[in-house]
């Protein structure tokens, strides 16, 4: 497997990427600035570039984007404010104004070794939920878990056991990928 450093400070996202990955992972955390843009990959590409930069060392970052298509993709990867400033019925709210709730969540891992870098992602097109519904205290629940229902599905994402995960949320697309290209020759 690359090595590399898994630039968050979220325990969780540490210990789910731990077990999906099935190995023990290096970590650091960082107050990394991130630049004002709805391009969820320009973010996760500078991220990664400014985490090199402290760190002289191949680094991994994610970053993810909740874009409500109505909104003409607000939140995006500015959702961490919103649901800081709002909370997550604060952006159900939002939604509601709207006829069209249909929403695209996104996760980005960023991964650049001082030479290339690397952008592995997962995608899964949905809706925002009237209201927030879920245990969000679960290990894999992310802020905006709770208000997102992948297409095909009754169930908020906060809703849905461990397999459901795998196969309906972003990270549980993109973490397959991101396993593949860290144990490849790439």
């Amino acid at each position: 497997m690359k090595d590399f450093v898994f630039v968050t400070g979220n325990q969780d996202k540490i210990t789910m990427l731990e077990k999906f990955l099935g190995t023990t992972i290096k970590t650091h955390e960082l107050d990394l600035a991130e630049i004002q843009s709805l391009d969820i990959y320009e973010v996760a590409e500078q991220k990664a570039r400014d985490a090199y930069k402290i760190l002289k060392k191949p680094v991994l970052i994610d970053d993810v984007s909740l874009e409500i298509h109505a909104l003409k993709g607000l939140p995006g990867p500015f959702v961490k404010f919103f649901l800081q400033s709002v909370g997550p019925a604060g952006i159900c709210n939002m939604a509601g104004l709207k006829a069209d709730r249909s929403a695209t969540a996104r996760i980005v891992f960023g991964y650049f070794d001082g030479a290339q870098y690397h952008c592995i992602d997962g995608v899964i097109e949905g809706s925002i939920a009237a209201k927030p519904k879920g245990d969000t205290t679960k290990l894999t629940q992310m802020g905006w878990n709770p208000i997102f229902i992948p297409n095909g599905q009754t169930k908020t994402i906060a809703q849905m056991d461990e397999d459901d995960l795998l196969h309906h949320t972003p990270r549980g697309q993109a973490i397959p990928k991101l396993k593949d290209f860290l144990n490849s020759d790439e």
